[in-house]
């Protein structure tokens, strides 16, 4: 993001629930570990009594802006839409609108559930192309098995003949393949 210019960096991680999305919005943060993250979660809007929830978005981005590039990561996009007012929804999008289009300040955020189903003024802030959205999507049976098989058959080749593959790594593989099953 410091040497590349890219146009409104957005990013929206989606699936069904339980897909992993937490887990790999974690992952996405980690890789990106120099930069500035900020999360305009509740407590961070609503912990300050004396101002205003808007006021703490609009000083979100001054400081965004002053210490660029840095991240803007919403954990859970749905909850944070329906617990915040649809005032400081519409600062939020002000303030993204506001925002040049090369400033490297990304918009990161997770929601369980399908793009489609997020309301349309939510699902605007990520663009209209589909580079900016990533679907989890459910594994087939065929694609677990091979996973499971494939790690086996790595563990496998990893052992000599002389050396037999230790009794807890086929137990595990074994619960692997009955929740498989299922």
């Amino acid at each position: 993001m410091e040497t590349l210019r890219v146009y409104r960096p957005r990013l929206v991680l989606h699936g069904d629930a339980g897909m992993g999305q937490g887990y790999i919005g974690a992952t996405a943060l980690h890789y990106l570990e120099g930069y500035r993250v900020r999360n305009p979660d509740l407590g961070v809007l609503m912990g300050d009594s004396t101002r205003t929830v808007e006021a703490a978005i609009v000083q979100l981005f001054i400081e965004d802006k002053r210490h660029q590039p840095s991240i803007i990561y919403t954990p859970s996009l749905l909850g944070w839409c329906a617990a915040v007012s649809e005032t400081s929804c519409s600062t939020m999008h002000a303030m993204l609108e506001l925002l040049s289009p090369n400033d490297p300040i990304l918009l990161h955020a997770i929601f369980d559930g399908p793009f489609s189903s997020l309301p349309c003024d939510v699902r605007s802030r990520f663009g209209l192309t589909r580079e900016n959205h990533l679907t989890l999507l459910s594994p087939t049976d065929n694609q677990l098995l091979l996973s499971l098989f494939t790690v086996v058959y790595l563990e496998q080749s990893t052992h000599t003949p002389s050396s037999p593959i230790p009794r807890s790594t086929l137990t595990l593989h074994a619960e692997n393949f009955v929740a498989v099953s299922r």
